[in-house]
This record gives structure tokens, sequence and C-alpha cells, in this order.
């Protein structure tokens, strides 16, 4: 069969390609190129952007970075309230309840909570690691008024509601069974019950712990470590320190 025009178009365009490419390097570019590596930069000291810091009444401490560039609010709510506090046999406990927060908060479900924050322009996620639990997220800022909103019932009046801690509860099982084929989840378990022994840097969330926090265990961790005194708000974009 004779080829078509669209056919032998390709074949000119894979022959103009080849003939495009560099030739290979003769000796003497070998011997062009530099043996030894340039000679560092002069130092120069990190510029950071000016920020105001305040402390409110109920104890939380306020840093801003304060632009107006664009119309947008990011923000993070740091508490100490990471797995260093789960109780033994309860191992994920921080994180369950990191992972709940934005899931149905004051008299929004999980659903019109996303709703509400999406709407918005928005983000709000929490989550957890060994020292610290947070909440982040990011807004537009004529709706930044909303989005503490959204913060504040989440960290302070989490629903906690029974079908989204049973959620929850599967996929942290599901991520758990699924780590246990990953030998580099394997090495940093083994690698910081080797390292810390007992303390609780020393243990890791499994399924045998996950599967025995209550909905009860939650809520008291929430009550107990979720608390204003202790706290650090970082926020950054389109707001003044009054507003915020």
């Amino acid at each position: 069969m004779r080829p078509t025009v669209f056919q032998s178009a390709r074949r000119v365009a894979s022959v103009a390609a080849l003939l495009l490419l560099p030739a290979a390097p003769t000796a003497s570019a070998h011997a062009q190129q530099p043996t030894r590596p340039p000679a560092p930069a002069p130092l120069r000291p990190a510029s950071f952007p000016p920020f105001q810091e305040a402390t409110l009444a109920n104890g939380v401490r306020v840093v801003l970075v304060e632009s107006h560039r664009d119309p947008v609010v990011a923000f993070r709510l740091v508490l100490p309230a990471g797995s260093l506090y789960d109780a033994k046999g309860k191992e994920g406990t921080a994180a369950m309840v990191a992972g709940l927060l934005t899931k149905g908060a004051g008299s929004r479900s999980a659903e019109q909570v996303a709703e509400a924050i999406e709407s918005a322009g928005g983000t709000l996620v929490g989550f957890a690691d060994r020292d610290f639990l947070s909440v982040a997220g990011q807004v537009l800022s004529e709706n930044a008024p909303l989005a503490f909103a959204l913060l504040g019932d989440a960290v302070a009046r989490p629903a906690f509601a029974e079908r989204e801690v049973e959620l929850l509860r599967t996929q942290t099982l599901s991520g758990l069974q699924l780590e246990e084929a990953q030998p580099d989840a394997i090495a940093s378990k083994a690698f910081a019950a080797g390292l810390y022994g007992a303390h609780p840097y020393g243990r890791t969330a499994s399924s045998a712990s996950t599967r025995a926090i209550t909905r009860g265990d939650l809520t008291a961790f929430q009550q107990a470590r979720l608390r204003p005194r202790g706290a650090l708000l970082v926020v950054a974009g389109d707001v003044t320190m009054p507003q915020l």
C-alpha cells in the first residue's frame, strides 16, 4: 500500500528531528569540560518579611505576616496535642482527632463544613505529628470571617459523629494494612521503638490500638489538649491585625 500524505509527513518530520539532534561530543569537547566545581557565590542574608505578634485574652498567641498583594489569607493553628499525648494502647488518638475536626463541627455536618469552605474558595484540614496537632487552611480574604468561624468550631466544638468516626477508623486500618507491606514503614517503626524504647516517641499506631479507640477517647483528648493557652495561630495574607 502506498503511504498516505499524513504518513509521509510524519516520516519527513521524524527525519528532520533526527537531523536536529546535537552531534556526539568530540575529544576536544571533552577536553573543554571543567574539571573543578565553580567557586561558591557570596553568602547573602536571608530576608524574612516583617511580622506582628499579639496574645489574645484567652492565651492564644497570634503571629501575622501582612501582605496585600493577593486577596488571600492562609492560616495554621498549632496546638501541643500530638501523638506524644496518646494513651498507651490507644496510639493513633491524636491523628484520629485531627482527621475528624473538620468532619462536622458546631451546627454543621461534615458535608456542610466542606460545602461552606469550598464555596468560599478555601480549604480546611487537620493533621497531627509527634508533638503538635494543627488545623490549617486558606481562603479568599473577603471570606476570612467564615474561615475563622469554621476553624473555631472545628477546634472547640467538633461533633465526632459516630458515622465519621467509623469511616475514619476503616480508612486508618486500611492504611496500616498497606504499611505492613512497605519496608520503609516497617523499618521506621522498628527504628523508633529501638531508639526511644518505652517513651511515647517509640510507640506508633497499630491495628489493635486503632480498634481500641472509642468516641469517648476522642472527646476526652479534644477537651484536655485542644485548649487556647499554649496554642499558636500563624496567619499570612490580606488581613490586618485588628481584623484578625
